[in-house]
């Protein structure tokens, strides 16, 4: 089994505005955070594991750990088709 290690990180929007409550998931598995209220969040995975960053309202974000501890997510909003 790879090592694990602390990642850390903050995710924002486009614009770099916190996402407080984003779920950060570790692919295939039920291991996983929320960000706080400055959109950081910190949990431990192996070098190669897929975390996968999703919210209400935005477009899941996967990011592939790698060498670094630190990993910064900007979300992009789900276009919405709203009818006038």
């Amino acid at each position: 089994m790879a090592q694990q290690k602390e990642v850390q990180g903050r995710v924002t929007t486009q614009g770099g505005t916190p996402v407080n409550g984003a779920s950060v998931v570790i692919k295939g598995t039920s291991t996983g955070t929320t960000t706080n209220a400055q959109g950081e969040f910190r949990i431990n995975a192996a070098r190669g594991a897929v975390l996968v960053v999703s919210n209400v309202g935005f477009n899941p974000q996967e990011i592939t750990v790698g060498d670094d501890s630190q990993v910064d997510v900007q979300i992009q909003m789900k276009a919405t088709d709203i009818g006038e």
